[in-house]
């Protein structure tokens, strides 16, 4: 008696390719899973060493080197210099300037306080489903958040600080990033309330000066406007200064 080979029914097929598909699809975003992680590990590594780097400079020179590309923001007067970590950033302590390990061609952000006391560097850190958000560390704190929460904004333009209160970029924001997955600022914030609100934004802040005459003589003022002052109390009450000393 022949033996008959039975072929596969139709619904077997179905549930086979269904299964390869299932399991191509688990295999592939969990590949694309650790290539994300992977490149977020490279951006948090070049930051730390960036922020070395920098510090080295300033502690070899008195202050932090110019940004390549840069414009300036005001208040009377500039109190912020912002552009980019690259080629024209003048510093032997980086002697290559990183680029973003997705847009390869892409440096990171920076930004000085105009004295060249303070700065911060910026980035933008890759989340799930094709999202991103800021990545902000340096030295500079905010003296009132609700003035300058950072240094660094979605703009490519010099402004006035008030013109510009709608584009700060700060840790953890996704309203306003440095970057997008094709390299371009994304500022979606209507005002710097919408920045703030963002209840795991991180904004360093310093509330220890004793009157308005310290903050400028600590090289931290950045314009006339109002500041966070401890009282008699050493309780941070909002005072205005005129920094036209």
């Amino acid at each position: 008696m022949k033996y008959q080979k039975k072929a596969f029914t139709l619904v077997e097929l179905v549930v086979v390719i269904t299964i390869l598909i299932t399991l191509s699809t688990i295999g592939f975003l969990t590949y694309t899973s650790q290539l994300l992680y992977s490149r977020n590990a490279v951006r948090i590594s070049d930051m730390g060493n960036i922020k070395m780097a920098l510090k080295s400079h300033k502690t070899k020179n008195g202050w932090y080197p110019i940004p390549g590309h840069t414009f300036d923001v005001t208040n009377s007067g500039t109190i912020i210099k912002q552009g980019y970590l690259d080629g024209d950033v003048f510093t032997q302590e980086i002697t290559k300037k990183p680029t973003d390990p997705l847009l390869q061609d892409q440096y990171y952000l920076y930004s000085i306080t105009h004295n060249k006391l303070f700065f911060q560097v910026w980035m933008s850190i890759e989340n799930k489903e094709d999202t991103f958000m800021a990545y902000v560390d340096g030295d500079y704190q905010t003296l009132h958040d609700g003035f300058i929460p950072s240094i660094v904004f979605a703009s490519d333009t010099g402004w006035d600080i008030e013109t510009l209160s709608w584009a700060f970029i700060v840790d953890k924001g996704t309203f306003n990033i440095p970057y997008d997955g094709e390299g371009n600022k994304v500022y979606t914030a209507s005002s710097l309330e919408d920045i703030l609100t963002e209840s795991w934004v991180s904004i360093p802040k310093f509330y220890g000066y004793l009157s308005c005459l310290e903050i400028y003589e600590n090289g931290a003022s950045m314009g006339s406007w109002v500041y966070m002052i401890l009282d008699s109390n050493s309780q941070p009450v909002e005072q205005t200064c005129d920094m036209n000393y």
